[in-house]
């Protein structure tokens, strides 16, 4: 069997050499033009032509290059004049071995008769083989090209995207999802892209297939899925655009046109491929939670998203469980190719997947790594085997621990993917489409309005990108109004006047009408990432001030302009939202806003405005606000060590969870403490260093410097290296002795035992204005 085996190793190479004399081809087409010769001696599979073009590449006897014109990249080889020589040299030997057996009268010997079939084929067969084969292989890329007109489609629409990329900055894409504010840019964006919205959605209903070649093993072209990604991003920012618009029918269009991309991305059948399907269900998730929040999503656009999501969590599954069944044949396949290069070839492949400079190379470890890929292969396919979802992870989780444990040899030690973590994401997706669907199944039985899923942070939001347009000038104008209003001219009192008009209908308004939704949930970016000011705090409290400063100049409001108590009432109840958000720095406007509506309760309490009705409409919201924690500061403080724990700068996962930067070391942390660390991972803005910026968050009603120590702030943003230094003095000994804030030098950015403490006093303050008590 051995010399049986070698003589078709021989012939079979010879093959190879002799289909590239006719002409450049890609591996399947070799494969393809060898299967169509007579018998079944040279019908060799894409596992054993693909380690032989490996070990003639290696031996200079073919080259390879890589041709990107197609619907997917292919790698064709064709023959070097090393190659062309080895070619007429081994020809005339096997000729002369051929004839001097038949003389012999062995030709129907087993091991003669495969090099005998061999010879047939490359002398006198291959024209009639391989040229056809060429035509066949043509025939085959018309069809791929057919199935993979709807990936062609893709990626054209991406590309276009990336070209129009410029028009819009980050900011302004974020800004219209959180605010729907249209900025001139974006403006400018949507144009461009509404049309190709279309294009999407008839992409979408077409058959899809990407037709990978998995017998390419580990150099496989892995699909980095860049296209999808980008137009599952453009789908969610088209339908914002279509909710704005009044369309919401083709807003759920494009919704279900997330959910049919995930789907088609699932079935190439490689674990990244089943990642990334989860990433954009994911992303569909989040924007249909989006266009919830606007109250634009009835019950016949529920029905419609549910139908779309019909068995996906169970299409996901099985598109893991297959695919992770065809990974671990792929390194079988991979573990044959390298068996056919020489120990330096190998190497030289290892290097290319990342693999450790100190895995063995030579023969025997690949024997052994054989019998070991198999039982891996075997070990996968009975693991998933069950199809039920607790017990396949269970049983996939069980066989990663035995990887990493080495039984499987340090090849698949090193090469495997991580099992374990793929099934956490496969969680929470799950939990993530569950919890949703409660929510479509509500609407679309009736049981709730789209109404009961306003978000009133979507309409802060909008007003706090709003009010960013003051000036400074104009902020100052408008400090004095509520400062100083009787030393105030004539002209600036019109200027100010002017100034709040133009923010009545993007600011004033909005906090009205935000004010009176029950939902308030702000989501203004990731939830692990920690900030001391997140995004738009400024803008918060400058659209509440504005808000509560407009009844301090009656002449020329407009009819229908809030009484000077109604403005104070929407003021307080915005404080409860923002309090609820479990955030500091919204925490802390809160608070700081507090005190603005104190005072002006104190003003309509001097001029006998509040009558009992009032102060009774008064005791009722502040019933709402929680006592013990009445801003939120104590919650937001245990939330941001959470997201801290959780931060992509520390997170390392180690197995035993005695990080420095753990959960449960961190709940021991003392608040100002946090603060620091929140400080410490901030993003750096200008609107957060101590020195002027000159810009208008330098105005009185849009800083929120005052309400931190921005020196301090600024030594703590400065020790982020340190910080670092301690991540990575963690990572080399998890769960070693000290605090995480051990070699730091601790500031204090805000000091927030003391603004706990002041936070009872700023609320009973608040509430004195509710009593009806020694009132006459």
């Amino acid at each position: 069997m051995a010399n049986e085996n070698q003589f078709i190793r021989g012939a079979g190479m010879l093959a190879v050499l002799k289909v590239l004399e006719g002409g450049e081809l890609y591996g399947y087409a070799i494969v393809e033009a060898l299967g169509k010769t007579k018998g079944s001696a040279l019908h060799l599979g894409q596992a054993t032509v693909y380690p032989m073009l490996y070990n003639l590449e290696a031996k200079g006897l073919v080259k390879a290059r890589w041709d990107e014109s197609g619907p997917r990249p292919r790698k064709y080889y064709s023959l070097t004049k090393a190659g062309k020589t080895r070619l007429a040299d081994d020809t005339e030997e096997w000729s002369a071995v051929t004839r001097a057996m038949a003389s012999l009268g062995l030709e129907r010997t087993a091991w003669i008769r495969f090099a005998t079939l061999a010879l047939a084929m490359v002398l006198a067969e291959w024209t009639a083989a391989v040229a056809p084969a060429h035509a066949a292989v043509s025939v085959r890329q018309q069809q791929q090209a057919a199935e993979e007109r709807v990936v062609d489609a893709y990626a054209r629409l991406a590309r276009r995207l990336n070209e129009l990329q410029a028009l819009v900055p980050d900011e302004s894409r974020e800004a219209f999802l959180f605010t729907g504010v249209v900025d001139e840019p974006m403006q400018r964006w949507l144009e461009q892209v509404r049309p190709l919205g279309r294009e999407f959605l008839a992409a979408t209903r077409s058959p899809y297939e990407r037709g990978l070649d998995r017998s390419l093993g580990f150099e496989l072209a892995l699909p980095h899925l860049s296209e999808q990604r980008v137009l599952a991003r453009t789908a969610e920012v088209l339908a914002h655009d279509a909710v704005i618009r009044g369309d919401h029918r083709y807003a759920v269009e494009l919704l279900g046109a997330q959910g049919t991309l995930a789907r088609q991305i699932g079935t190439d059948g490689l674990v990244i491929s089943s990642l990334v399907s989860m990433s954009v269900t994911q992303l569909g998730v989040k924007s249909v939670n989006g266009v919830l929040d606007l109250g634009a999503i009835d019950g016949d656009g529920a029905r419609s998203l549910l139908d779309s999501r019909k068995d996906l969590v169970q299409t996901m599954r099985s598109q893991l469980w297959s695919a992770l069944e065809t990974e671990s044949s792929i390194a079988m396949q991979e573990i044959g190719k390298l068996a056919n290069l020489d120990p330096a070839a190998r190497q030289a492949r290892l290097a290319l997947f990342g693999a450790s400079d100190g895995l063995a190379t030579d023969d025997r470890s690949w024997e052994e790594w054989t019998a070991q890929g198999e039982r891996y292969h075997e070990a996968m396919k009975a693991a998933v085997a069950s199809g039920d979802p607790k017990t396949v992870a269970a049983e996939v989780k069980a066989l990663a621990a035995r990887v990493e444990a080495g039984e499987f040899g340090d090849f698949l030690k090193t090469l495997s993917p991580v099992l374990d973590r793929v099934f956490v994401q496969l969680g929470r997706v799950e939990a993530e489409l569950a919890a949703q669907d409660a929510v479509l199944a509500d609407l679309a039985s009736g049981t709730r309005n789209p109404e009961d899923f306003l978000n009133a942070a979507r309409l802060y939001e909008s007003a706090a990108k709003a009010v960013e347009g003051l000036s400074a000038d104009q902020q100052n104008t408008i400090e004095a109004l509520r400062v100083a209003p009787d030393s105030l001219t004539e002209l600036d009192r019109r200027e100010a006047r002017r100034a709040i008009e133009a923010l009545r209908a993007g600011v004033i308004d909005r906090v009205l009408r935000a004010s009176k939704l029950p939902r308030c949930v702000f989501d203004s970016g990731p939830r692990e990432v920690t900030d001391l000011m997140p995004s738009l705090s400024e803008g918060l409290l400058g659209a509440l001030r504005v808000t509560l400063y407009d009844p301090l100049l009656p002449e020329l409001r407009p009819d229908g302009a809030p009484a000077a108590f109604d403005a104070c009432l929407a003021t307080l109840r915005a404080i409860r939202h923002l309090s609820d958000d479990a955030g500091l720095g919204r925490a802390l406007v809160a608070q700081r806003v507090s005190r603005d509506l104190a005072r002006a309760l104190a003003e309509l309490d001097a001029k006998g405005a509040l009558d009992e009705a009032a102060r009774a409409r008064l005791a009722d919201e502040l019933a709402r606000f929680n006592g013990e924690d009445p801003f939120g500061i104590r919650r937001a403080i245990k939330t941001e060590r959470l997201r801290i724990s959780r931060s992509a700068g520390l997170r390392y996962a180690p197995s035993d969870g005695r990080s420095v930067f753990s959960e449960s070391r961190l709940a021991n942390l003392a608040p100002d403490s946090t603060a620091f660390l929140v400080a410490a991972l901030s993003l750096e803005r200008a609107l957060l260093k101590p020195e002027p910026c000159e810009c208008p968050f330098d105005g009185p009603v849009l800083d929120v410097r005052p309400l931190f120590d921005a020196e301090a702030f600024e030594a703590a943003r400065a020790q982020r290296g340190k910080l670092d230094e301690r991540i990575d003095e963690a990572r080399d000994e998890p769960g070693a002795d000290g605090t995480a804030l051990r070699g730091l030098t601790v500031t204090r950015p805000v000091p927030v035992e003391e603004r706990i403490a002041e936070s009872f006093t700023d609320f009973e303050r608040l509430a004195a204005f509710a009593s009806t008590k020694d009132r006459n």
